[in-house]
């Protein structure tokens, strides 16, 4: 439900089930909230938020004790101005609060390294905050553009036990959370054509016995930067759908090139290197933070606007850290497969 504010267009409140989104590496989705959207003077665009989000409760089923993530709020500012043409800059602030511990104590684990995850069952407040830049200058090669953004989060986490990949024991029920994250694009536009290196780093847990949390921490997001390791167009089959892997972080650098064949056909080529911020064990005693080269490539078609055909194909040549996700049984501290990935959809937007 929309609701215009009085004596102005520039103000809006929306209320209820809506697309919500703060950041697109910490909290994107369909959620529950009150928004209010509205421009101030001097060129500045606002959004104050409140919501909450969709339950993910290891049982299934809501109690009063324990009313899992639907029961976390969310409090947000994000404060974007265009100072020009060429730039853009903004910045958020998300405070998450949430009071559920009821009998015995809550589970996080490795794999689903999530707030949404450990919101059930738990006691928390954490904050993140962040800025944001876009440039773009028309140079005699092209449009180019850089874009930033750098998030710290600060928080405790109560009422969980950490359970890491490995499976051994972590002593501790509270947690300190210290993390950060951030992501550089530099691209060039040209004709037909756009080229972009991106690099991204998102800090990563090195010791998974004490009682911090080190590694960014994202509420529920949506990434596809990587077709191996994250959401992809099979997005019911997919590794990690989070700006990082595992609760190890992530080292990613990237090249892409897009390619219009004609205005409503791209295909994209790309290459990705794959790298956890922090040492993963390996079954030998070693370790390593290596999860290999990715080698992709995808086309887009839109017969109309609202339908689209796609198809990639990717292929990681995988890393020695990549053996700490085998099977127990071919696990020997090295890498034994590489993996290829092959997928198509068709879409239609209503």
């Amino acid at each position: 439900m929309w609701i215009l504010v009085p004596n102005t267009l520039d103000q809006r409140v929306s209320l209820g089930l809506q697309p919500v989104s703060v950041n697109r590496h910490v909290w994107t989705e369909t959620a529950t909230a009150a928004v209010w959207k509205g421009s101030l003077g001097s060129g500045f665009d606002y959004q104050l938020l409140w919501g909450r989000g969709d339950s993910s409760n290891e049982s299934g089923v809501d109690s009063e004790q324990d009313e899992g993530w639907d029961g976390a709020d969310n409090f947000a500012i994000n404060l974007n101005k265009r100072y020009s043409p060429n730039l853009s800059a903004g910045l958020f602030y998300l405070y998450q609060m949430n009071d559920q511990i009821a009998e015995g104590i809550g589970t996080v684990n490795s794999r689903e390294y999530e707030l949404k995850s450990i919101a059930d069952n738990s006691k928390y407040s954490v904050s993140s905050f962040g800025v944001e830049m876009d440039y773009g200058q028309e140079t005699s090669l092209g449009r180019m553009f850089v874009k930033g953004t750098v998030i710290g989060q600060s928080g405790t986490i109560e009422g969980v036990n950490f359970v890491p990949l490995n499976g051994a024991t972590n002593p501790n029920t509270n947690y300190d959370l210290s993390t950060f994250l951030g992501r550089g694009e530099l691209g060039l536009q040209f004709g037909p054509n756009q080229l972009t290196y991106t690099v991204l780093y998102a800090s990563g847990d090195g010791n998974e016995q004490d009682g911090d949390f080190d590694a960014f921490i994202a509420t529920d997001v949506d990434f596809s930067d990587s077709m191996i390791f994250q959401e992809n167009m099979t997005s019911d089959d997919y590794f990690a759908e989070t700006p990082y892997i595992l609760d190890k972080g992530y080292f990613m650098n990237k090249l892409q090139l897009d390619h219009k064949v004609a205005a409503n056909i791209t295909v994209s080529g790309m290459i990705v290197y794959n790298r956890l911020a922090e040492d993963i064990a390996l079954a030998d005693g070693s370790s390593s933070k290596d999860l290999g080269l990715e080698f992709g490539s995808k086309v887009s078609y839109f017969p109309y606007p609202s339908l689209e055909l796609s198809a990639e194909a990717a292929y990681l040549a995988s890393g020695d850290a990549m053996d700490a996700l085998e099977e127990t049984a071919l696990q020997d501290g090295k890498s034994d497969q590489d993996i290829v990935h092959v997928a198509g959809r068709v879409r239609y937007k209503f």
